[in-house]
């Protein structure tokens, strides 16, 4: 396919060069790839002669003999050519020789050796169109047929059609030079006059219904992973958050029940030491709580004799009131 290409490129360069250098070949003559032709040039009287290929000499006949090519090549003067490939395109000219040397030559020949493919009639139901497909690197005519009738004046690769015309049979030609190509009948099988795809098109939104279906299945599994992730992710901090306050709660508990007695007389907090007017070194300790003491068992109860009177009992002790401190 590649070699293809660039010996239509060549050709198409050779096309250019000859029409540049030689105005009165003529137009190009198109053969197709592997056929053969002959390049027509009537000699007056056997003399010698010779033919050129792109000013490359192919074949010298000179003194009744074959100095180049052989007698295959030839058919009285004229120059045939066999199993042509796309090397062979180009200018031909051919030239004569008289018995006193004075040469004469022919108008030269341009010819173009193509591959014409075969077209292919394809609708366009969207535009209400029928398109003539194929692979050609040359100008081209198209002729389309519809239930084998030529219709006129039409000679693009399109052509439209109506609502009722959908019930016929189409086919296209392309023709290159002396050379054509024609495609296989088509009937017209789109819904509501090809105007609008039918709703029992396998379609969704414009595209392929299993191939839209395969999207939006992907997009919701990528959306559902997102919103699981978000959830865990929130989830997560928040039990770390009660975690933390938590840790910082049972923190000040313990501090609180750590820290160290005041130093103070008769277990009074001394006054906090003064720095600066209405402030103080150290912030007031909070109190301790009374730890809980057992109380002190009771003294043995001395057996009393017969005859005597038990002990007085203590008289509770009287409390002064405490004097504040200056």
């Amino acid at each position: 396919m590649a070699c293809g290409i660039i010996s239509l490129i060549l050709l198409l360069c050779l096309n250019s060069l000859a029409t540049e250098t030689l105005g009165d070949q003529g137009p190009c003559k198109y053969v197709r790839m592997k056929g053969s032709m002959t390049i027509d040039f009537e000699l007056k009287e056997k003399s010698d002669y010779r033919w050129l290929h792109n000013s490359s000499l192919v074949f010298e006949f000179k003194k009744d003999k074959y100095r180049k090519g052989n007698s295959s090549d030839v058919n009285e003067g004229s120059l045939v050519l066999k199993n042509l490939k796309a090397s062979d395109s180009g200018i031909y000219q051919a030239e004569a020789f008289d018995k006193d040397g004075r040469s004469s030559k022919n108008k030269p020949k341009s010819i173009c050796v193509i591959e014409i493919s075969k077209p292919v009639a394809v609708e366009d139901c969207k535009n209400s169109m029928l398109r003539c497909k194929g692979n050609w690197a040359f100008n081209r005519t198209f002729t389309w047929t519809r239930d084998k009738s030529i219709v006129k004046d039409i000679t693009s690769n399109t052509m439209k059609f109506t609502p009722k015309e959908t019930s016929s049979k189409y086919k296209c030609t392309v023709k290159i030079g002396d050379i054509s190509e024609t495609s296989d009948e088509i009937e017209i099988k789109c819904q509501d006059s090809g105007t609008k795809p039918g709703p029992n098109d396998n379609t969704l939104f414009g595209l392929d219904f299993w191939v839209m279906i395969g999207i939006l299945a992907a997009g919701g599994s990528l959306l559902l992973i997102l919103v699981v992730v978000i959830v865990i992710c929130i989830c997560r901090r928040q039990r770390h958050g009660r975690k933390r306050m938590r840790d910082e709660e049972e923190l000040r508990l313990a501090n609180l029940m750590h820290q160290p007695h005041p130093h103070g007389h008769h277990g009074h907090k001394s006054p906090p030491h003064k720095t600066h007017p209405g402030q103080y070194e150290d912030p007031p300790a909070l109190p301790k709580p009374r730890s809980n003491a057992r109380p002190r068992p009771a003294p043995p109860a001395t057996p009393i004799r017969d005859g005597e009177q038990p002990p007085p009992r203590p008289k509770p002790r009287k409390k002064e009131p405490r004097v504040p401190r200056n």
